[in-house]
């Protein structure tokens, strides 16, 4: 899952939060997308749950060539439990 930090209503933070902290904890990783690259959202973000923080490129073809590089590490090596 690619998760923005900042959606409207709830933050990407809650969604995480409520995602990982149930008693049916979700295997499924989560990358957090942000424009944000503050030590403290970061340590947050990981606090919170997530496998991977990325920062939003301001370019359009860098932020493509980090969603595609991110999705091809994930869909070759993530293993969810059977």
């Amino acid at each position: 899952m690619i998760l923005d930090l900042n959606l409207p209503g709830l933050s990407g933070l809650e969604v995480l939060r409520r995602l990982r902290g149930g008693t049916e904890r979700s295997p499924v990783p989560v990358l957090v997308l942000s424009s944000s690259d503050r030590a403290h959202d970061v340590r947050q973000a990981y606090a919170a749950g997530c496998n991977a923080y990325l920062v939003k490129p301001h370019d359009l073809r860098a932020y493509r060539g980090l969603l595609e590089r991110a999705a091809a590490y994930w869909l070759a090596t993530a293993r969810l439990p059977a």
